[in-house]
């Protein structure tokens, strides 16, 4: 009789037990399964590449806004062509007035900037500088015009 008792004992602790487990593991597994798991924004950490040199094309600030390359005023008015007129979901211009290509460039001329930059350089003004980032967010962001 006890030994049917160890045995009927042994069985029940077994079963539940094994029962419990599994009603632990589907438990996690609906708790697991409610998550949202988001990857993290990569930012980097260096400068692009314009030529050789990792600057973006941008060379030096001055009081009057920045000295950039000419690949970065192609890249501006790339930007511009594609985003310059875009709207939002609602149908409101990001940009108000529309944007146009080369605003608030300068082409810098004469000797001082060959001799300082050996190439042909353009002063952005800091405005046209913000909208630069602005440009580039569209574009790292995937946003369709």
């Amino acid at each position: 009789m006890k030994q049917w008792q160890f045995t009927r004992g042994l069985m029940h602790g077994v079963i539940t037990g094994g029962i419990l487990g599994v009603l632990c593991f589907l438990l996690a597994m609906m708790l697991a399964s409610c998550c949202t798991v988001t990857q993290k924004a990569v930012i980097s950490q260096t400068a692009s590449m314009d030529g050789n040199v990792p600057d973006s094309g941008i060379l030096t600030e001055t009081t009057g806004g920045y000295v950039v390359t000419a690949h970065f005023r192609d890249r501006y008015n790339a930007l511009v062509a594609t985003y310059g007129s875009s709207k939002t979901a609602d149908g409101a211009p990001i940009f108000t007035p529309a944007l146009r290509k080369d605003d608030g460039f300068t082409k810098l001329s004469g000797a001082t900037s060959q001799a300082l930059y050996g190439q042909q350089v353009w002063l952005i003004t800091k405005q046209a500088m913000e909208t630069m980032v602005v440009l580039s967010d569209l574009k790292r962001r995937g946003f369709k015009p």
